[in-house]
């Protein structure tokens, strides 16, 4: 499964409205545009928690230990592949 963050596209009525609440989390005049990292926060998160709790879960959803050898045959990636695509995941949660 793929797991999708909400993006606040500039402009759009989530970008506005995140904007004028205060909780658009980035860099106006150079917006990040990316589905994996959240840009919206609030009191109780940041931007930063939803994103790592969206590797998490596509993490322990897509490779639960009984479903490794099925990823691999309907990919066609070997296990090695397989552990390097969750790795990188991973570790491009440092941002």
């Amino acid at each position: 499964i793929k797991i999708f963050i909400a993006v606040p596209l500039y402009k759009t009525p989530l970008y506005t409205i995140a904007q004028q609440t205060g909780l658009l989390e980035h860099n106006e005049e150079f917006p990040m545009i990316d589905w994996r990292y959240a840009q919206i926060k609030s009191p109780e998160w940041s931007a930063k928690d939803i994103s790592i709790l969206r590797a998490y879960e596509w993490d322990r959803i897509n490779f639960a230990p009984e479903k490794i050898k099925i990823l691999s045959k309907m990919t066609g990636l070997t296990r090695k592949e397989l552990s390097m695509i969750r790795k990188r995941t991973r570790d491009s949660l440092v941002f």
